[in-house]
């Protein structure tokens, strides 16, 4: 699933999804984020991610819970059982929900925008679609999406005219002359 920080640093899914479990669709309502021990210290930072209140729940246990999984050899701890003291784990404040909200939104956002907001909209889902009849991948639409987010306003109106065809053409040739 693609992922994307907000503003505020934490990580999401596509338009604000748990990012906690691979494939849910509900809306992140909680910060979680490594509360790093004195005695470890990871190789890695990691940012803070967001997650759904079920996957929260299920994932980062109690110390006792977690510390009787590991001595119970019929319920062993799985690979996503983590103890929750070794997180900061709380509901999104109110701009995380905003940022979220914002996220939520891009639906209306692409459908607003016509044939960019359509490629855009492929881009973002890194997904393959039939937009005016031609098939888009996420590659192609990837290079039409660097290249009108780099024109300025009056190139841009001008480029949201063509056609999905010639959109695809004029950036790949934009791009290939930028190597």
């Amino acid at each position: 699933m693609e992922q994307r920080i907000l503003p505020s640093g934490m990580e999401v899914g596509v338009l604000g999804r748990c990012v906690i479990s691979s494939f849910c669709s509900e809306t992140a309502t909680h910060y979680v984020e490594f509360k790093p021990r004195p005695d470890y210290v990871p190789l890695h930072s990691f940012p803070p991610r967001g997650g759904c209140q079920r996957h929260v729940e299920a994932k980062f246990v109690s110390d006792e819970e977690y510390n009787q999984r590991f001595r119970d050899s019929e319920r062993a701890l799985g690979p996503d059982v983590q103890k929750r003291s070794d997180y900061v784990i709380r509901p999104l404040n109110t701009e995380e929900a905003a940022e979220v909200a914002y996220e939520q939104a891009a639906p209306d956002r692409w459908a607003a925008d016509g044939t960019i907001g359509a490629v855009r909209r492929v881009y973002e889902m890194h997904s393959a679609e039939e937009i005016d009849g031609v098939l888009i991948d996420a590659f192609s639409a990837a290079h039409v999406i660097r290249v009108y987010d780099a024109l300025n306003e009056k190139n841009r109106a001008r480029f949201a005219k063509f056609d999905v065809v010639r959109m695809v053409e004029v950036a790949f040739q934009l791009v290939q002359s930028q190597k």
